[in-house]
């Protein structure tokens, strides 16, 4: 009996979400946000997606950013955009002023 090693191994999917190795950046970052808003922990997020938390934090702000700029194109006002979003005052200025 001999055996024989496939040249290219089948990629199984995981539960949360594709395979790693398998994401664009696209994907991976829109992963991200699902994982954050399903409520898991930066850890979870950290090891499912085989990131640092430096690219957490980055992908995160780069989506609240743009939600806010999609709100303040609907001609909503800071304080509006803070309530939406659920962001601190700050921020919301912040990306008001951007």
């Amino acid at each position: 009996m001999r055996v024989v090693e496939l040249a290219n191994p089948i990629r199984i999917l995981k539960k949360d979400g594709p395979s790693e190795d398998l994401m664009n950046r696209k994907e991976k970052e829109d992963f991200i946000i699902r994982l954050h808003n399903e409520g898991k922990n930066w850890n979870y997020i950290m090891n499912k997606a085989n990131v640092s938390p430096n690219t957490i934090s980055k992908v995160l702000a780069n989506d609240e950013q743009s939600r806010a700029f999609a709100l303040f194109e609907k001609k909503l006002s800071p304080m509006q955009v803070k309530i939406e979003l659920g962001i601190p005052p700050e921020n919301a200025e912040k990306h008001y002023l951007a």
